[in-house]
């Protein structure tokens, strides 16, 4: 019997480290989009700022939307734990998910939106205008948006949104650059190119839809082969038990928690024990520290 908490802080990300991770990751991205061109020109600076706008208004969108459901304003969001009541006190790691509520609900704020809004403006930088750019923020954030709570109501395993965010978003788009695309935007350089659907080209947004079908189908089958000869490889299994994904895979693998100081007497003796006695849910006898463990869950509750 091993019990702990479903919103331990070591499965969580604190707002500032996030937040300034964020920044650096959102400086980068400048890098491959903006010097993709290997120049420094009137192109290179119009890609400079419909990344920066894009990334802007998709991260406000994004902040509004989880506003509306969640009620809560938020740069770099929060965990909101399974249903309204998370795991309750003295519930026992291994519970039924049908016995602790509906999935996790999250609201991502404003850092996932401008992730967001940098991947999806990404394949049209360099072949839009600013106005445009805010199209895409605000498509991309939606579409990356809706893709999460569909995740989240399905119960689909992607706990860090790569699919929702990276997929959707990149998706989403290299259609819309099929549709906006301007030969008047790439001859800043002296380019010509055909265009996009406004620019008369209805044709490359065929070509663009066309080639997102076969990168997908691509990504997915070698993705799937890779992943199924490595789960049958020994100790390389995909898949964790819902003893070691509560508990915490620090903790269930390697004996160790990056948070041990934010956790409560009885998180600790689970953690104890799972390093003495091997993974959870296993067929070992129940013992002094697992009774031990759950005494003191019972009688401080889930928080420190």
């Amino acid at each position: 019997m091993i019990v702990a908490e479903s919103s331990a802080p070591h499965h969580t990300s604190p707002p500032a480290p996030r937040t300034r991770r964020q920044s650096l990751l959102w400086f980068g991205w400048f890098g491959f989009n903006g010097g993709s061109g290997l120049s420094a020109d009137s192109r290179a600076a119009m890609v400079f700022i419909v990344t920066n706008l894009a990334a802007s208004v998709a991260g406000c969108v994004w902040v509004l939307l989880d506003y509306r459901q969640h009620k809560k304003l938020s740069a770099a969001g929060e965990k909101l734990g399974r249903g309204e009541r998370g795991m309750g006190r003295g519930e026992r790691v291994g519970a039924r998910p049908s016995d602790r509520g509906p999935p996790a609900a999250r609201h991502a704020g404003f850092c996932s939106g401008a992730i967001a809004g940098l991947v999806v403006i990404t394949p049209g930088s360099g072949f839009v205008s600013p106005w445009e750019a805010v199209v895409f923020g605000v498509t991309g954030a939606m579409c990356c948006n809706l893709a999460i709570r569909l995740k989240e109501s399905w119960a689909w395993d992607d706990a860090c949104d790569v699919f929702a965010v990276h997929g959707v978003g990149g998706i989403t788009g290299n259609l819309l650059t099929g549709f906006f695309a301007k030969n008047s935007i790439a001859g800043l350089n002296g380019a010509v190119i055909a265009g996009g659907w406004v620019d008369g080209n209805w044709v490359q947004f065929a070509d663009q839809l066309a080639d997102s079908v076969a990168g997908f189908g691509y990504s997915f089958v070698i993705t799937y082969a890779i992943l199924w000869v490595m789960d049958r490889i020994p100790g390389l299994h995909l898949r964790a038990t819902v003893e070691e994904e509560e508990l915490g895979m620090d903790a269930a693998f390697i004996g160790e928690l990056a948070y041990w100081h934010a956790l409560n007497d009885a998180t600790k003796a689970a953690a104890v024990e799972i390093a003495r006695g091997g993974p959870p849910g296993g067929s070992r006898r129940e013992s002094a520290a697992d009774k031990a463990a759950a005494a003191a869950y019972e009688e401080k509750g889930p928080y420190p």
